[in-house]
């Protein structure tokens, strides 16, 4: 069975090829492939953001009592990062190569600040913390997972 912080992680990777395929788009000027990339690579970091706030952050602050602090700092950055990415969305819809980069240093950047913080901190505290429901709370993520492929 996996951890928490492993589930999550192997997720990080399965959105971020999304991020990185869209990239390579924009670099190749396929801008309406690069667009349908992004958009998925949005969705996809939203469902993951809903699955840490709702899911791991919930049951965290539960376990703990605390609700200040590391899951609000995080939370605080999910709101940034997805700022960002509108602004990226927003440059590639309009083919500005200079704004699309600029937005994505920018995000990569805080994007890898931020998973510095959930990889090396939060997940393995998590994962001390809520030892006894991994499976639970893993299957909690999953449902989550194909209730949004199915609509």
């Amino acid at each position: 069975m996996d951890t928490i912080g492993a589930y999550l992680e192997k997720d990080h990777a399965r959105c971020d090829d999304f991020y990185l395929r869209s990239l390579a788009c924009v670099a190749a000027r396929d801008w309406q492939q690069a667009a349908e990339l992004l958009d998925r690579f949005v969705q996809e970091l939203q469902r993951h953001f809903t699955m840490e706030e709702e899911v791991v952050f919930a049951a965290f602050e539960a376990a703990t009592g605390v609700t200040s602090g590391h899951t609000e700092a995080l939370r605080r950055e999910h709101r940034q990062l997805s700022g960002i990415l509108k602004r990226l969305a927003e440059a590639v819809a309009q083919r500005k190569v200079s704004d699309v980069e600029d937005h994505a240093d920018t995000f990569r950047i805080m994007l890898w600040h931020h998973s510095l913080k959930e990889e090396g901190m939060l997940y393995p505290l998590a994962d001390r913390v809520l030892r006894g429901q991994h499976g639970t709370l893993i299957g909690f993520m999953e449902a989550m997972g194909k209730a949004d492929a199915a609509s």
